[in-house]
């Protein structure tokens, strides 16, 4: 009898210790992507109907300040490659900052200014960057450098801040030994790697928007 209420206790003591490990775990320790600034805009921001009507594309960028708090102080707009989309993009900053947390910063610097670059992108205009840039990679493995350097030229062209692009570039200047573009784009990658607070295109299909979201785990 006595054994028997040994091992009793000793199970309820095993399960209480399970229960107490189990409550000073923070509640965001989970397994999947982490929430981003990316992940909240997206929820929001739709690509615009008249841009759609107009067959348009464009970009519009915000800087952001946060403060040495970690908040997200303040947004001003610096650049809009078309009107059309500014009411889209207000709407979704203006999203950002109301449902802000300090943990979005992550490992960023706080008291910092960032940028914010929302992009919209309809297919049916615009070939997929995505496509074009697999294709350059495929390009620069199978070690045929200039190829790669021809579309991603143009790709930075149209996404000037899409830090991917500039280091892919820099691997294929490397490549032919091209030793100063290959500095200087991987310090444009370096640029944007601390400077670029999200990066988030939207795209259009017929009546309907999607956002693309990078993925981190």
């Amino acid at each position: 009898m006595r054994f028997r209420s040994i091992i009793f206790f000793f199970l309820l003591g095993l399960l209480f210790c399970h229960w107490v490990h189990a409550q000073d775990e923070s509640p965001f320790s989970f397994s999947g992507p982490k929430v981003s600034p990316e992940t909240i805009l997206a929820e929001i921001i739709r690509f615009p109907d008249e841009a759609l009507k107009s067959k348009k594309n464009g970009r519009v960028v915000y800087q952001v300040k946060i403060d040495s708090l970690g908040r997200l102080e303040s947004a001003r707009l610096i650049e809009a490659t078309d009107s059309i989309f500014k009411d889209e993009a207000l709407k979704a900053i203006n999203y950002l900052q109301a449902n802000w947390y300090t943990e979005l910063l992550d490992s960023k610097t706080p008291n910092t200014h960032y940028l914010v670059v929302l992009s919209f992108l309809n297919p049916l205009v615009q070939e997929n960057p995505t496509k074009r840039f697999e294709k350059a990679n495929r390009f620069l493995k199978k070690g045929k450098p200039e190829k790669s350097i021809s579309i991603l030229d143009r790709l930075i062209l149209e996404f000037p801040y899409s830090k991917e692009y500039f280091q892919s570039r820099a691997f294929a200047f490397q490549q032919i030994g091209n030793v100063q573009a290959f500095q200087k784009d991987s310090d444009q990658f370096t640029k944007l790697e601390t400077t670029l607070l999200a990066n988030l295109t939207t795209y259009s299909f017929a009546n309907s928007s999607r956002s693309k979201v990078p993925i981190s785990f």
